[in-house]
């Protein structure tokens, strides 16, 4: 598995979001969040899993990075529980490096882990419990 503990200064950008539907959007804490994209093949191979379990579970975010809304609104075809836009911040102040990338935010907004790489069912299980259990 390619979770990886980040050192606990990382904090989770302040950062305005949008849903994909126009309203604002708060990061809820704690959260797990998904940075993705519609051109990234791995992105693409997970979504179905992460929509599925955003359904479920709110603070499970899968924040698209750079796009048009056009663009994500075209490629999901309706399936947007989750979806906000304006990831690119996010990658820009905690120096990602790839996608998709999923980070682990504390109740006090700190990034405690980060996996790169799609996930697994198994693995996202772990991440949102691991978010729901450290303080």
């Amino acid at each position: 598995m390619l979770l990886r503990p980040v050192a606990t200064d990382a904090t989770f950008p302040d950062v305005r979001f949008t849903r994909l539907d126009g309203r604002p959007a708060e990061l809820p804490r704690p959260a797990v969040v998904n940075l993705w994209a519609t051109w990234c093949g791995p992105c693409r191979s997970e979504l179905p899993l992460l929509i599925a379990e955003a359904r479920k579970d709110p603070n499970l975010i899968l924040l698209n990075v750079g796009e048009l809304p056009e663009t994500v609104r075209k490629f999901l075809n309706g399936r947007a529980d989750g979806v906000w836009l304006r990831g690119e911040h996010v990658t820009s102040a905690l120096h990602v490096t790839g996608f998709p990338t999923t980070l682990v935010i504390n109740s006090k907004g700190q990034v405690t882990a980060r996996h790169l790489g799609p996930l697994t069912r198994a693995q996202l299980l772990t991440l949102q419990r691991q978010a729901k259990e450290t303080p």
